[in-house]
């Protein structure tokens, strides 16, 4: 959508071997970081970012991910304040 031609010409640039290698190490990152989530409000902006990702592209579940997070963030500092 946003820059998927001239990431598409880039990765034409590179033999499909070494992107397949950095997709690989792109993967074992992401789950590292995903083994370290709880199963609680942490999980929901993960949901969102996988679903949008899935559903439209990265940057749409990128975008979605941060919006949710970002929702999450500020009501959780709005409880804080009104118990203040």
């Amino acid at each position: 959508m946003f820059l998927a031609a001239s990431i598409a010409t880039i990765f034409a640039a590179f033999p499909l071997a070494i992107v397949g290698a950095m997709m690989l190490l792109i993967g074992v990152e992401v789950v590292k970081f995903a083994r370290d989530l709880r199963f609680n409000r942490e999980l929901i902006p993960v949901a969102a970012t996988l679903v949008g990702s899935l559903l439209a592209n990265m940057a749409v579940g990128f975008v979605a991910g941060i919006v949710v997070h970002y929702l999450l963030l500020g009501k959780e500092h709005g409880h804080e304040d009104a118990q203040r």
